[in-house]
């Protein structure tokens, strides 16, 4: 099975099969007074219309709402602060409140690198072990830690299957294999974790995050405000206002 993130910044996009179907929808939001923001990730209502060409963001909103009901919210809670995991995947760690991300995904060496591999155990006592190969966490792999048997695997890449809707567009996939047994919802919670960093990198520590709506109401008026500066600054003809014409 293979899930397509539709949009690049992987913290708010719709999740979709390789035909546009949508499974989840990954979105983050912030409240003013709040250090972080929460990343959410909600699944579709059965039976959710598959996307039949290509859409912009704009008609994105116009799909089928989504379950009110995360299966998972990951609070990234700014720099000095730990990221928790809120999720019935991690409930039986701390019943009822978030677990730090560390409880849950363990490195074998706290002071390790961070392309060394991540570990966690789940409900049964299994573990599992995610890992980084190439450059720029140009592809993460999930494994069993045991038996080194591929779980699920994402990476970048051009989509070459003719009868999907994303064909010849580059974008970042997941890959399940046919026997894995762990929720979708897991898996993409664990990945949004694991991928972080990369995310950080390819934004800056303050451009991956969505504003506040206070700060999308400032950006308006600050462009409004330009706006009306250089309409008064500059003539219709491209002169600037008040310099000498011959």
């Amino acid at each position: 099975m293979d899930l397509v993130f539709v949009c690049d910044n992987l913290i708010q996009t719709p999740v979709t099969s390789l035909t546009g179907l949508i499974y989840y929808d990954i979105v983050t939001d912030r409240q003013p007074g709040v250090i972080g923001c929460v990343t959410h990730i909600k699944p579709k209502k059965q039976g959710s219309l598959p996307i039949r060409q290509r859409l912009s963001h704009k008609a994105f909103g116009l799909l089928p709402k989504t379950l009110e009901k995360s299966v998972a919210d990951i609070r990234w809670n700014g720099v000095t602060n730990p990221v928790t995991l809120h999720s019935k995947f991690t409930e039986h760690l701390d019943p009822g409140n978030g677990v730090e991300k560390k409880y849950f995904l363990k490195r074998k060496n706290r002071f390790s690198l961070s392309k060394n591999p991540v570990r966690f155990v789940d409900i049964n006592g299994v573990m599992y072990r995610w890992q980084i190969h190439g450059g720029e966490f140009a592809r993460c792999v999930l494994t069993e830690a045991d038996t080194g048997s591929l779980v699920a695997c994402t990476r970048k890449k051009v989509i070459t299957e003719d009868f999907s809707l994303f064909k010849d567009q580059r974008k970042h996939t997941l890959h399940i294999t046919k026997d894995c047994t762990l929720d979708i919802g897991l898996i993409l919670m664990m990945f949004l974790c694991v991928d972080h960093p990369r995310l950080l990198k390819q934004y800056g520590p303050h451009s991956w995050r969505p504003k506040h709506d206070y700060e999308k109401e400032n950006g308006r008026e600050w462009e409004e405000q330009t706006k009306e500066r250089l309409l008064k600054e500059y003539l219709p003809n491209g002169k600037k206002a008040g310099a000498p014409t011959r």
